[in-house]
């Protein structure tokens, strides 16, 4: 009665990210080049990652931001969800979050700017837009382009064609490259199954047939 089937729960949640990205070490270390720059004070390279949804984009850019996070506190990493924060406000306040930074009420977004900038301008920073599809204004992206002095931008899409209809002087600004996350065949994906059984269960609570197709 006080035994259980798990070890950690958690290692079946869709939000997870586990320790070793398996079938991803190739883009992790491209992104992780991208950003290498802000060690040096400069800036890094911005980065546009597209691929269909549930192939590893996401899970692999938080892999590199939770190692930076662990080696360094001089540079900042920033994380937005865009279909959740899809406006310049909401955006701003995601990040005044993230940054413990209290003093928002009554503030528009042209004032929560001014303090963000403050802010990210004491260090590098490296601020990722996923589902960037989603948002409603690209103005934040001007805005962030324009004013923060050390930083690498990166974006997440399912749709590579996002791309087409950005404003021209965010594209000039940017200057972007584009790393794809091609789906997992089927080896692969049988691996990612089996290692979050390892991760999730006890031993031997599942049988090797049940796992196979």
């Amino acid at each position: 009665h006080n035994e259980s089937l798990f070890l950690d729960t958690m290692a079946l949640d869709l939000e997870y990210v586990p320790k070793i990205v398996p079938y991803r070490e190739n883009q992790q270390k491209y992104i992780a080049e991208c950003i290498k720059p802000l060690f040096n004070n400069r800036s890094g390279r911005n980065l546009f990652i597209f691929g269909s949804s549930g192939i590893g984009k996401t899970v692999a850019l938080k892999h590199v931001l939770n190692e930076l996070n662990q080696e360094t506190d001089d540079i900042i990493t920033l994380y937005i969800n865009c279909w959740k924060k899809d406006t310049e406000f909401k955006v701003l306040k995601d990040i005044c979050d993230q940054l413990n930074y209290k003093f928002i009420a009554n503030k528009s977004s042209d004032e929560l700017f001014e303090d963000v900038k403050k802010i990210l301008n004491r260090k590098s920073v490296v601020i990722c837009f996923d589902e960037i599809d989603k948002i409603e204004s690209t103005e934040i992206i001007y805005s962030i382009l324009e004013d923060i002095l050390r930083k690498t931008v990166i974006f997440i899409s399912n749709d590579r064609k996002w791309l087409l209809n950005l404003d021209s002087r965010i594209k000039s600004r940017l200057s972007l490259e584009l790393l794809e996350f091609k789906p997992y065949n089927f080896d692969e994906t049988k691996g990612i199954i089996n290692q979050r059984v390892e991760l999730a269960f006890m031993p031997n609570v599942f049988e090797k047939d049940a796992l196979s197709i």
